[in-house]
């Protein structure tokens, strides 16, 4: 007997039904997402999110009622879908706001169908996305006053309190944007022992790549 495929369940949250309709169609011609509700607003996203129908919800940032406010208010509910913000601009208070209400993922509108496909794969899979560039810029924007302002939470701070002179000296480096070869370079290591830092420094953060350690950084 062949094993049903298993469908990745997923509700579209947008104010443009346009937008909406291409995206399930997109979705659906991959084979293995299922599109189990719809709506236009903040309302809407909370209501669904209540209903537990959907593995993934997809969320606008700028429809009507704030889409970060929903975010926010969705990720407090006891198992929420994994949401996934999309936006037509990268504003990186908007990102970094995103992922700190609890998303799981922040993409841009325009992104190929495909390579939304394999990243909300990823997030089903309990790894949080942002794209590349927009990861390279809050790790650029990180130390911005923009960002200063903002509250960090003190079980962030005691978490950074973990970790060791040089888990922290590497930290500080990524969260500059540096790659694990510029840093293996400025402290003279080798590339794996970088990494190897990385691995140690994940875990005691608590996060899972540099886009999560990015968001810990004062």
């Amino acid at each position: 007997m062949a094993i049903a495929k298993q469908m990745i369940r997923v509700a579209l949250i947008d104010d443009h039904p346009m937008l909406r309709r291409g995206l399930r169609e997109t979705l659906t011609e991959q084979g293995d997402f299922a599109i189990v509700a719809e709506g236009g607003s903040a309302a809407d996203a909370i209501e669904l999110a209540l209903s537990k129908k959907s593995d993934i919800m997809i969320v606008d940032v700028n429809m009507p009622g704030d889409g970060l406010s929903a975010v926010k208010s969705i990720s407090s509910q006891a198992q929420p879908p994994r949401l996934v913000v999309l936006s037509v601009f990268d504003n990186m208070s908007n990102v970094r706001a995103a992922m700190e209400y609890g998303a799981y993922g922040y993409v841009l509108k325009g992104i190929e169908g495909d390579e939304l496909a394999r990243i909300l794969r990823t997030v089903h899979a309990g790894k949080k996305h942002v794209e590349p560039e927009l990861a390279a810029k809050l790790f650029a924007q990180i130390d911005d006053q923009s960002f200063q302002d903002m509250d960090v939470s003190s079980s962030k701070n005691s978490r950074l309190s973990l970790l060791s002179k040089r888990e922290k000296q590497i930290f500080d480096l990524m969260a500059k944007g540096m790659s694990n070869r510029d840093i293996a370079k400025k402290l003279r290591l080798g590339e794996e022992t970088v990494k190897h830092y990385n691995t140690q420094m994940f875990q005691k953060l608590g996060v899972k790549n540099r886009t999560e350690a990015a968001l810990l950084k004062n």
